[in-house]
């Protein structure tokens, strides 16, 4: 082989490497609390807008705050297969399949399932920029490699996988390794040979330090922020202790 050749072999070796250590240390932490966005942008549609946050404590106990384009708020919590939902009107903690909401807590929306595609990917990793702060790795997402992300997002019935091509570049710490963001470009092949753009990035912000997540209802300016309480009730369907 020839010494360049090498070179390029190390590179993926080591950028594969580098992306399992950092999901899998992300995935390994007590809790993680993330932050993240996106934008659908579909033929014949207003783009969406998406922001929030998400706190994963745990392998199974996740807690979401959902923004969406037309002041679209949701404030979920899902445990397992048990999703609840608040309901502002009634004030209280709903099953969220009740609400038409069932899948809420999946795909682009959960922090595992994100760092699970990922991994199952990362062999096609490559390293686009690395300093002394920050290595950036690529990660290829072609086609069905992406269906986990976009089960929230899309009709996956109205996809053309083999003409969708996606990629997620991650930015890890170059002192560390720790993973401090991915981001999702995907052109989504659709029918009529059209295509559905997405573009959804997922930060941490930080480790091991939260076990609940606080959840606070809109209030007119210069009001106090109002606290959704998470009774005992809602507690118990969740298989969560008492609040101390």
């Amino acid at each position: 082989m020839t010494p360049l050749l090498l070179v390029v072999i190390a590179l993926a070796q080591d950028a594969d490497e580098l992306v399992r250590k950092a999901l899998e240390g992300a995935k390994a932490e007590p809790s993680l609390k993330v932050s993240f966005t996106g934008r659908v942008d579909a033929p014949g549609s207003d783009p969406m807008d998406i922001h929030g946050a998400a706190l994963q404590v745990g392998a199974d106990l996740l807690f979401i705050e959902y923004h969406a384009s037309g002041g679209q708020l949701k404030f979920i919590i899902r445990k397992g297969d048990t999703v609840l939902e608040w309901h502002p009107v009634v004030e209280e903690w709903m099953d969220a399949q009740r609400l038409g909401d069932g899948a809420a807590g999946r795909g682009a929306q959960n922090p595992h399932e994100v760092f699970d595609t990922l991994l199952a990917n990362h062999t096609s990793a490559k390293v686009l920029s690395r300093d002394d702060k920050i290595t950036r790795i690529e990660i290829s997402l072609n086609g069905p490699r992406l269906k986990p992300l976009l089960r929230d997002l899309v009709n996956e019935q109205e996809v053309t996988w083999e003409t969708t091509v996606a990629s997620s570049v991650l930015e890890l710490d170059s002192a560390n390794g720790a993973l401090r963001s991915a981001e999702t470009t995907a052109s989504i092949g659709w029918r009529e040979g059209k295509k559905i753009e997405y573009r959804g990035k997922v930060t941490v912000e930080s480790a091991g330090k939260e076990t609940e997540y606080r959840f606070f209802e809109k209030t007119p300016a210069g009001k106090p922020l109002k606290e959704i309480p998470l009774g005992d009730d809602a507690r118990k369907k969740l298989g969560m202790g008492q609040k101390r």
